[in-house]
């Protein structure tokens, strides 16, 4: 992609170049790998020292806790070790992927219940965002104010809860490309291109210059 023109950056990068006013690449592109695979560590990590470019991971609370939510026992997240050594480097940022809310059952993800309270909504949110750090706190693992829909569910009370506990930036799953201001806003609710094996870089260069 560089051959094009893009060039990674780091997810505090964008964040600065919003809120700070510090600089960034003319085509600026964020990588980012959900869930907190350990393939990051096995085929990601060696992809980005070989080309020299940086991504954002993810992270499932509940999965790099080893806490069992009966969604995926696949065991093959990275704990919260693995996920201290894959950022050391400085290529890996992490943010939340929530920490027991990439669920599929009642609650989709994020989604608001038909007959929840607004109270109650907030009181369910803050409580896992406050687990979350409480879990990455302890472990020593440093995982950015930002955060990713599981599901791309987006719940508008969402984002204002997300913004009242400090969360600088948050990620959907819709398909566009995003356009970069000084203003904050521009920072929530920031698309996402879903590229599978199958997709070829052709292609997702077409994306990023529609």
């Amino acid at each position: 992609m560089e051959k094009e023109g893009f060039q990674t950056v780091s997810l505090s990068e964008v964040i600065d170049f919003v809120r700070q006013g510090t600089a960034l690449p003319l085509n600026p592109v964020l990588l980012v790998f959900d869930d907190g695979y350990r393939s990051v560590i096995s085929r990601v990590l060696p992809l980005l020292e070989k080309y020299d470019a940086k991504a954002l991971v993810s992270v499932i609370g509940a999965r790099a806790q080893g806490v069992a939510d009966g969604c995926d026992t696949s065991q093959e997240y990275m704990d919260w070790k693995e996920l201290a050594e894959a950022v050391t480097g400085g290529r890996i940022e992490l943010q939340s992927h929530s920490a027991q809310l990439h669920v599929y059952r009642s609650r989709k993800g994020l989604q608001r219940l038909a007959d929840e309270t607004q109270e109650a909504y907030t009181s369910m949110l803050v409580a896992d965002v406050r687990l979350m750090d409480r879990w990455a706190c302890k472990a020593g693992v440093p995982v950015l104010k930002a955060f990713a829909y599981p599901y791309g569910f987006v719940e508008p009370l969402a984002d204002a809860v997300l913004r009242g506990q400090g969360y600088e930036a948050t990620m959907t799953s819709e398909p566009h490309v995003n356009r970069l201001s000084r203003d904050p806003n521009c920072l929530y609710r920031m698309g996402r291109f879903n590229r599978s094996g199958l997709v070829d870089t052709e292609t997702v260069i077409g994306w990023l210059t529609e």
